[in-house]
């Protein structure tokens, strides 16, 4: 009888952990951060949504997409602890309807000792103006100075905060730098090299501008045609340092990509695929206009993907790549908002993979002897990103891919 509970008991056991483990696991129970904050993940399962929460005001939480295994990555992202003492500690719950559990966050406090806190990446000033701040742990009897007096710099020091702060203005002349010392009372030192480049050399600037459009092929009105510069269009900054810019007038006057993002480690600029760019009342219907990805061949756009612009050392070109096998044509798809189907826009010149944006003097590229227009008639009217109507997305998810008529073209 003691035999046959035990075993009762021990199948109850591992029945009710078994179960436990499908509802909900964490691959880490315990995170821990260094002063300087940074960003870590925890991977979780379950077969149930889930939520995470957490009442650190330091802490950042992110929630990734579950897959088709019921994994997700939860990204916890840590500010820099320069303001208190100790460690500072925190949890993060992550709960479904059936179960939770708890990780646990820690942080270490600055050193008591004589030390420099910052960020290596800051070290480079930006060229449109800027601000880099070191901290002094340890003694407050510290000094510190810079190497040489650099036009449109200064600094200033905060003994009681314990800080450094080196601010500098826009750099329009050449790429400038110093070396940042500081000195403890006790003879302990560190020294910062930090470095300003100058406008004329950030590539974000580089990019804004007017361009025409060359390709090997062309595609307008039902027609292909041979390789020339048959479209223009230009780029516009739209916010910096946010470093995001605007595509306008690309193959549809009126039409515009906003927003779109510059990435300074790589020098690139990366155009949202299925983004929608402006909108057009035709026949009684209203049809909103997204860049895609075309394939000519069966009717078919990709969207989701994000095709890559490289520009080219001495600036003069933008080489587009990040082009899927079939989907070569660059053009624009209309969304009828009443019927929901798409027309490929026909009105529109569509350059053909491969595609490069040449610098132009003026907005305004060369003709076909065939008569294709640079740009056509069709005006395309701006919309409001934050209040778009019901069902009509402000770009199309990762890997979407649809179908045209061509029965129907605007």
């Amino acid at each position: 009888m003691l035999l046959c509970l035990c075993f009762l008991v021990s199948l109850v056991a591992c029945t009710t952990e078994e179960t436990r483990v499908a509802e909900l696991a964490v691959s880490r129970y315990s995170l821990a951060f260094p002063v300087g904050g940074g960003i870590t993940s925890v991977t979780v399962s379950s077969a149930n949504s889930w939520t995470a929460t957490t009442d650190a005001s330091w802490l950042t939480l992110a929630q990734g997409t579950t897959d088709e295994n019921n994994f997700a990555t939860l990204t916890v992202t840590a500010e820099a602890n320069y303001e208190t003492a100790s460690v500072r500690e925190s949890e993060i719950i992550i709960a479904s309807a059936v179960s939770e559990t708890v990780v646990s966050v820690l942080q270490e406090p600055m050193s008591d000792d004589f030390d420099l806190y910052y960020d290596s990446a800051a070290c480079n000033l930006d060229s449109e103006g800027g601000a880099f701040i070191v901290r002094v742990s340890g003694p407050s009897d510290w000094t510190a100075a810079l190497s040489e007096a650099v036009d449109g710099w200064e600094m200033t020091t905060d003994t009681d905060a314990g800080t450094v702060t080196v601010t500098a203005s826009a750099n329009y002349d050449s790429a400038k730098g110093a070396t940042l010392t500081v000195s403890s009372e006790t003879g302990e030192s560190g020294e910062i090299v930090l470095t300003q480049g100058s406008h004329a050399d950030n590539a974000y600037f580089k990019y804004i501008g007017n361009w025409n459009v060359y390709a090997d092929k062309w595609y307008y009105n039902s027609e292909y045609y041979d390789a020339g510069t048959y479209d223009s269009c230009s780029i516009t900054e739209y916010s910096y340092p946010a470093c995001q810019l605007d595509l306008n007038d690309f193959s549809l006057t009126g039409a515009q990509l906003g927003e779109f993002e510059y990435d300074p480690e790589t020098g690139t600029i990366a155009f949202p695929m299925g983004y929608v760019c402006g909108y057009v009342f035709m026949s009684g219907y209203y049809w909103y206009i997204y860049i895609v990805c075309i394939n000519l061949d069966d009717s078919s756009f990709q969207a989701g993907n994000d095709i890559i612009g490289t520009l080219s050392s001495d600036g003069q070109s933008i080489e587009l790549s990040g082009f899927t096998e079939g989907y070569t044509t660059l053009g624009y798809v209309g969304y009828n908002t009443y019927y929901y189907y798409f027309s490929l826009m026909t009105t529109a010149t569509y350059p053909i993979y491969p595609i490069t944006f040449t610098r132009a003097d003026d907005a305004s590229a060369s003709q076909l002897s065939v008569g294709m227009p640079v740009t056509n008639g069709l005006k395309i009217h701006p919309v409001d990103i934050d209040n778009l109507p019901e069902g009509v997305p402000a770009r199309f998810p990762a890997d979407f891919k649809g179908t045209f008529r061509l029965s129907e073209q605007l």
